[in-house]
C-alpha cells in the first residue's frame, strides 16, 4: 500500500516582538558602537570607526533584533554616510563573484528540488539500501552526501529527508522517542551541517572562498575544494553511521521494513518527467564543469549563472519566474553585505587590530601543518559556540586567520579551509539553520544533539591531523 509522506506538525513561531524587546536586543549592538566609536583609542580615527559598525553589526546579527539582511545594509549605509568608506567598497560584495555563485546555486538546487529528482533519487538510493535500520541509516547519510552536489543548501536538503523520514517512522508506527527513528533524523541533520563544508556548494563554504580569494590572492577551485575532501567524505560517512548506530541501536526491528516503503514511494513518482530529464542534464552540466575547472579555467560562477539561465529558458529549462520569486534574496543580501564589511575593514586597517587581539597566541602553539589543523580546527569549534551563526562567525574571524596564516608562510587556502571546517562541528541547535530545521521535527533533544556533535567533531579533529600534512600535498595544498 502506497503510504504519503508528511510533514511535521507546523512549528509555532512566535509573534513579532513588542517594539521595546526589538530595542532591548538591539541594545547591546548600539552600546557596542557607541563605546568603539566615542572611547579615544591609539587608533587611526578611520580605523576605529571601522571597527566600531563592523563589531557592533556582527552584535547585531548574533542577537537578531531584527533579520540580519537589515543590519548588514544598515551598516553599510553608515560606512557610507560617516565617509569611513566609499561607496564603491561597499557595494563590492554584491558583484563579489561569491555572491554570483550563491545565486546560480540556489536556482540549480531550486531547479532539482521543484522537478522532484530531489525526492526521487533519495527513494531510489533508499530502497537498494534500506533493507535493515543499519542500510536505511548509510542510505540517508549516502543521500545527504550525494545531494549536496545538486541542492547547495543544507536546510532544503534536511528538509527533503526529513520529510521522508518522518513519513516511514510514522507509517511504521515508531514513536518520536523511539531511539531508531531519532538516530535517523540525528543522521540526516549532523550530516548535513558537515558535508556543507566539504563541497564548495553550502553558502559558508562560498563565503569562505570569497574571502580566502580576496584577501590571500589564492583562487580555490571547485574541483580542488572537492578533492582535498574527499577522503574526508567517506570516512565521514562511515563515522557518522557507525556513532549514530552505536548511540541509538533499533531495539524494536521495526525499521526493517523499511524497503518496502521506500519502493512504494519510489513508485508512486511515476515515470520520470521531462522537468526531471532537463534538470538532470543541466544541473549534470554544472557539475561536470565545476569538477574540471582547473582544465578549463571557467570560473564556478560563471558556470553557475550560465546553467541557471538556462534552467530558465522557456521551452527547454525547468524554471520560472515563480521560481525566481521564491529565492532566499536576503540570504543573497546578507553575504553580500559580510563580503562589503569584510572588504571596508582590509582597506581601513581594522583587520590588522582584530588579528593582534584574536589569533595572536597561535603563532606561539602552531609548529607545522599537523599541529595548525588542530589548533585551527578546535579554535574555529569554540569560537563557532559564542558566535552561533556561521556566516557571521566566518566573517567575523577568517580575515584576521588568514592574515595570520600568511605571518607563518602557511597557504591562505590552508588555514582557511581548516577554520571554515571547524565551524562544521557543532553541539547546539542554534549554532546552524540546518540543526534548526531538524530540531524543529521533534525527534531528538538536545542531550541527543550534543552526544552525537561531540563525537563528530572528535572525529572529524583526528581525519583533519593525518589528512592535512600527508593528503593535502597531493592536490596542491601545501
Amino acid at each position: 500500500m502506497s503510504v504519503v509522506v508528511t510533514a511535521p506538525e507546523p512549528v509555532r513561531v512566535a509573534r513579532t516582538p513588542p517594539f521595546a524587546q526589538t530595542i532591548l536586543r538591539a541594545l547591546p549592538g548600539l552600546l557596542v558602537l557607541a563605546v568603539l566609536w566615542f572611547v579615544p583609542a591609539s587608533l587611526q580615527p578611520v580605523t576605529r570607526q571601522a571597527l566600531a559598525i563592523a563589531v557592533a553589526a556582527m552584535v547585531l546579527w548574533a542577537t537578531v533584533p531584527w533579520p540580519q539582511a537589515w543590519t548588514g545594509a544598515g551598516a553599510l549605509f553608515l560606512f557610507v554616510a560617516t565617509g569611513v568608506a566609499p561607496a564603491s567598497q561597499a557595494i563590492s560584495g554584491f558583484w563579489n563573484s561569491t555572491t554570483q555563485f550563491l545565486l546560480g546555486a540556489l536556482l540549480l538546487g531550486r531547479a532539482v528540488s521543484g522537478t522532484g529528482l530531489a525526492r526521487r533519487l533519495a527513494f531510489r538510493l533508499a530502497s537498494a539500501l534500506g533493507s535493515s535500520y543499519s542500510g536505511l541509516l548509510l542510505a540517508f547519510i549516502t543521500t545527504d552526501f550525494l545531494l549536496t552536489f545538486l541542492i547547495p543548501s543544507g536546510i532544503a536538503r534536511v528538509s527533503v529527508l526529513a520529510a521522508i523520514v518522518a513519513g516511514l517512522c510514522e507509517s511504521l508506527g515508531l514513536p518520536r522517542q523511539d531511539r531508531a527513528a531519532r538516530g535517523l533524523m540525528l543522521a540526516v541533520t549532523c550530516s548535513a551541517s558537515i558535508f556543507d563544508k566539504m563541497v564548495l556548494a553550502g553558502t559558508s563554504s562560498i563565503l569562505a572562498s570569497g574571502i580566502i580569494e580576496r584577501l590571500g590572492g589564492v583562487s580555490i577551485s571547485y574541483g580542488r575544494w572537492f578533492l582535498a575532501y574527499v577522503p574526508c567524505d567517506l570516512l565521514t560517512i562511515a563515522g557518522c553511521w557507525a556513532i549514530v548506530r552505536w548511540l541509538f541501536p533499533d531495539a524494536s526491528g521495526e525499521l526493517a521494513r523499511g524497503r518496502r516503503y521506500f519502493e512504494d514511494q519510489y513508485i508512486a513518482l511515476g515515470p520520470m518527467t521531462r522537468g526531471e530529464w532537463r534538470a538532470i542534464g543541466i544541473v549534470g552540466c554544472a557539475i561536470a564543469l565545476w569538477l574540471t575547472d582547473f582544465l578549463h579555467g571557467l570560473q564556478p560562477a560563471y558556470v553557475a549563472l550560465a546553467c541557471a539561465s538556462a534552467a530558465m529558458l522557456p521551452g527547454v529549462g525547468v524554471l520560472s519566474v515563480r521560481d525566481l520569486a521564491r529565492l532566499p534574496f536576503t540570504t543573497l543580501v546578507f553575504t553580500a553585505t559580510a563580503l562589503s564589511i569584510s572588504t571596508i575593514l582590509d582597506r581601513s586597517g581594522a583587520l590588522a587590530t582584530l588579528t593582534s587581539g584574536m589569533v595572536g597566541w597561535m603563532p606561539a602553539v602552531i609548529h607545522g601543518p599537523a599541529s595548525a589543523s588542530l589548533v585551527l580546527y578546535w579554535t574555529a569549534f569554540a569560537y563557532h559556540l559564542l558566535l552561533g551563526a556561521q556566516n557571521l562567525m566566518i566573517t567575523a574571524t577568517l580575515p584576521a586567520v588568514v592574515t595570520m596564516g600568511q605571518s607563518l608562510d602557511f597557504s591562505p587556502a590552508v588555514v582557511g579551509m581548516i577554520w571554515v571546517f571547524g565551524t562544521a562541528g557543532k553541539i547546539f541547535p542554534y549554532q546552524s539553520g540546518v540543526l534548526m530545521v531538524g530540531y524543529s521535527y521533534g525527534y531528538f533533544d538536545g542531550r541527543d544533539l550534543m552526544k552525537v556533535g561531540l563525537l563528530l567533531a572528535l572525529l572529524e579533529s583526528i581525519i583533519l591531523f593525518f589528512l592535512v600534512p600527508l593528503y593535502w600535498p597531493f592536490v596542491g595544498l601545501l
